[in-house]
């Protein structure tokens, strides 16, 4: 016979409090903030990235 373990239980983190308990409108609005928040930086690394690949053709080249 095999016997199967139960899963380890884990306490409850404030994201998963969130996530359980807040209202749709308030979920709403903090995933908006993150979003937004993620979008600047993503937008900074790739500005970041292509003046890079602007000075490593500008080196290559002199």
């Amino acid at each position: 016979m095999i016997f199967r373990s139960k899963p380890k239980t884990v306490t409850s983190t404030p994201m998963s409090d969130f996530v359980r308990t807040a209202s749709s409108r308030d979920k709403k609005r903090v995933y908006k903030v993150v979003l937004k928040k993620a979008t600047e930086q993503q937008q900074r690394v790739m500005r970041e990235a292509a003046q890079r690949r602007g000075r490593l053709c500008t080196n290559d080249a002199g």
